[in-house]
């Protein structure tokens, strides 16, 4: 049975082409075994990014640098892993050197699976969907927090695709990335509201701009606006 390890990372910022780790941790969905590391990003870690993770300078000035980390967590990993994180595309961003295993996005799948949610955000899904975490005395937004929320957060999610979608787990992959229309803007100055429901002129300026979100935001605003166009 192949193993699920979920893993989320900490930054310095939002860019994989700019920023850098400053903490990674993993953790076995099934046996619990664990991962951890700080990372020292050779750089002063923006005020903005220790406001989000509570990470500072003086936590990872002893801490092994990037290469030695990725190193590390490469010899941890079990053979054909599955990794699971909550908006997967940020962190295989974050994380080329593993980035082309198979990878579960809990964010994805809550999107599909749970439409008539308020918004997907890891603690949004936590207090919406009631889940037992023990956030292991840390904060929201320490890698190992986050971990536990998306554990807890992967596990409904299991028993609610495997009732609905009638179908077993060797089919999650392709049913995680396929494409699924987005139903509401997740940000900007139409967030919230339904894409039909969106000016026609902002749609025309999202198709042509928006490059940089995710594909199926992409596809669905492109797809509204041919439609409308017709």
């Amino acid at each position: 049975m192949r193993s699920i390890i979920v893993i989320d990372v900490e930054t310095t910022g939002k860019d994989p082409k700019l920023d850098t780790l400053v903490e990674v941790y993993a953790e076995d969905f099934r046996t619990g075994a664990s991962f951890s590391s700080f990372v020292n990003p050779g750089v002063q870690i923006p005020a903005s990014a220790s406001a989000v993770h509570h990470i500072t300078d003086s936590m990872v000035s002893d801490s092994p640098d990037r290469s030695t980390v990725i190193g590390n967590l490469l010899e941890w990993l079990p053979d054909s892993a599955i990794l699971c994180a909550h908006n997967a595309r940020f962190d295989r961003g974050f994380l080329p050197e593993i980035s082309e295993l198979d990878w579960i996005c809990t964010l994805r799948l809550a999107r599909r699976l749970l439409p008539d949610v308020e918004s997907y955000g890891n603690q949004v899904l936590r207090y919406a969907l009631g889940l037992d975490v023990d956030m292991r005395g840390l904060p929201p937004h320490r890698a190992q927090s986050d971990v536990a929320v998306t554990r807890a957060l992967l596990d409904h999610l299991l028993c609610v695709y495997r009732s609905d979608v009638d179908s077993s787990l060797c089919d999650l992959l392709a049913y995680v990335w396929e494409f699924f229309p987005v139903r509401r803007m997740p940000f900007g100055k139409h967030k919230g509201s339904k894409i039909g429901d969106i000016p026609t002129g902002w749609l025309s300026w999202a198709d042509d701009n928006l490059n940089d979100v995710d594909s199926d935001l992409k596809r669905t605003i492109s797809e509204e606006y041919a439609r409308r166009r017709r």
